[in-house]
């Protein structure tokens, strides 16, 4: 029993047919009409036609039709155990693809991106009259770090400083800042980048700001990155620094400190 075969292989087993039943057909007739049995010299001497199957030709025949079913059935075998060993490998490939990236997802899932701002420095004020003086811009920089294993591509960020003599609203005021990271732009894992940064001038509490809650303003920089890891999804951080005077009246030291408010200071 031949086995089914796809169009491509009917195609190509059509033509070997015809081509094997032309040259049996030419080998058949050559064979039986090679004399006329009309031929008077034939009759006369009493020389006999044999019946048609006896001619070798016949034979030949139906051996080359047993050959070529053969052939085919061989063809058909080795193109179906071809076509399994395609697929076959097709989906081991496929496997080890989903392997991969579900060891990748893995990766990234125990080695997430992580912000941190690693350090803030505040400039001197001119003619050193503090590190904040009536009248003139803070400036200063922070260090923001990577220090998680994978890359974190920045979408977007800002950053802005509050002076106040009030406590922190209950919702960070954010709606108002300038940019700290530049956006679609890939921070590395374990880099660390210096930015930047400047505040409006303070006024008449210059000289008091960050000396406790007695002195009642307080200077603060927050802000917050949004990324990406490298699955695409988004995370957040946020950053709320309180400015606190080193010995409490040092005018030329200070550091800022984290706040304790998950509203302010959070990490995904």
């Amino acid at each position: 029993m031949i086995p089914k075969l796809n169009s491509q292989d009917r195609a190509a087993v059509a033509g070997m047919a015809a081509v094997v039943l032309f040259v049996c057909a030419l080998s058949f007739t050559a064979s039986y009409f090679e004399r006329d049995p009309t031929d008077s010299s034939a009759q006369s001497s009493g020389e006999q036609y044999s019946p048609w199957w006896s001619y070798s030709a016949v034979w030949e025949t139906l051996g080359t039709w047993a050959i070529a079913i053969y052939a085919i059935r061989q063809f058909s075998e080795g193109r179906r155990s071809s076509d399994q060993v395609f697929a076959l490998e097709k989906k081991q490939a496929e496997l080890a693809e989903k392997q991969h990236a579900l060891a990748r997802l893995q990766h990234i899932a125990a080695n997430q991106p992580k912000l941190v701002i690693r350090s803030i420095s505040i400039d001197e004020s001119p003619e050193r009259l503090g590190i904040f003086a009536e009248g003139h811009l803070i400036t200063g920089d922070i260090v923001v770090t990577n220090t998680g294993n994978t890359d974190a591509m920045i979408l977007e960020s800002g950053y802005r400083f509050l002076i106040t003599s009030d406590a922190l609203p209950m919702a960070p005021p954010l709606d108002r800042v300038d940019t700290l990271l530049v956006p679609n732009e890939p921070l590395l894992a374990h880099e660390s980048r210096s930015v930047d940064v400047m505040g409006e001038p303070p006024g008449q509490e210059a000289n008091i700001i960050g000396m406790g809650r007695a002195a009642r303003w307080e200077i603060y920089l927050m802000g917050f990155i949004r990324f990406s890891d490298d699955t695409g999804m988004e995370r957040y951080m946020g950053f709320c620094r309180l400015f606190v005077r080193d010995n409490g009246y040092n005018q030329l030291g200070g550091r800022f400190v984290p706040v304790d408010n998950p509203d302010y200071e959070y990490s995904d």
